[in-house]
Formats: C-alpha cells, structure tokens, sequence
C-alpha cells in the first residue's frame, strides 16, 4: 500500500484501465476527461498520451467521443468509426445521422431496443453526412448570409463558387444552398 493524492490515483487507474482488453472507448475517454478537469495544465492531452502509451491523436479521438448524445455507441449498437464519424456533429445533427445509420428503426429507443438492429456502413454515413449537412448550407452553425465572416470574399450565400450559383454548370444540384 501507498499513498496517493486523488489526482495520483485516478492517473493510476486510468492507466490500468486503458490497459485491460476490454474497457470501452467511452469509459476510457471519460478517464482522460476526468483526469484534464482535475488539472488542466498538468494533464494535457500531450501528456496523458505520453503517460498512457498512446499518441495524441488516440487520445484526442477518444474524448471526442464524449461529445456524443446517444447512447447507442455504449450498447455496442454502433462501431468506434461511426461514433467519431457522429461525435463530431452538433447534437441534432447527431439525432439525424443517429436515424440514419438505422433508417429501419424509427427513433433512438426503438435503436436500443432492437436486438437485430444493424447500422448501415461507415462509408454510407460519411457519405450521408457530407451531403446532408457538412455541404447544406442551411445546416451551418453560422449565417451564411454575413459578409464579416470572411471580408474578402463575402457572403457565403452569394459566394460564385457555391455549388447552386450556376444551374447550368451543375443541373442535378436541386437545393441552392449547398
């Protein structure tokens, strides 16, 4: 037996944990985000990928996924791909892609429920999110009508570069926003 400090000891079993075969990745993100909110400038990602053996990518991947609403990823419904593919969205996005990835399924509690539920593939979800809401203008999380957003070049909505400015040039575009 030892002492420790509370910081001590949680460094400690965050450690074992990401060493055991089978801790899931939230459980584990969740070790490193407890550990920065205790003390943010000793524990930054950098260092606890250094004290866990991991590269700060890893470690980084993981506490993105704490950003995820649903808890369709912790009931192993759902791959670590798609959980970072879903983390990354803003929450109603997330309900959406959510939906999407079980379209046979009519909302998160019928996902959970079903035992048989299978997600669609990755590579479909980062398709579906790159066409519904990463390029719908509609969806970003600012106004694309504000010219200060870049000054240079102006107003997202009136940009010539924007996919719907030129129907002719791209004629299977229906919506103007993208």
């Amino acid at each position: 037996m030892r002492d420790l400090t509370d910081v001590q000891a949680l460094e400690l079993q965050v450690i074992e944990n990401v060493q055991r075969v089978d801790v899931h990745p939230l459980d584990e993100a969740h070790g490193y985000a407890a550990l920065i909110q205790l003390e943010p400038d000793t524990y930054t990602v950098e260092a606890i990928a250094t004290r866990v053996g991991r590269s700060p990518a890893y470690v980084n991947g993981r506490l993105r996924l704490i950003q995820l609403i649903s808890e369709a990823f912790y009931e192993d419904k759902l791959t670590v791909a798609h959980a970072f593919e879903i983390a990354r969205l803003q929450p109603n996005d997330q309900r959406r892609a959510l939906q999407e990835c079980f379209p046979q399924c009519r909302n998160a509690a019928a996902i959970l429920k079903d035992k048989k539920a299978e997600a669609t593939t990755v590579r479909e979800l980062r398709a579906w999110i790159e066409r519904e809401i990463h390029l719908d203008l509609a969806n970003a999380p600012f106004d694309p009508h504000d010219d200060t957003l870049l000054p240079k070049a102006g107003a997202c909505a009136r940009c010539p570069k924007r996919t719907g400015s030129n129907p002719l040039l791209f004629p299977e575009v229906r919506q103007k926003s993208i």
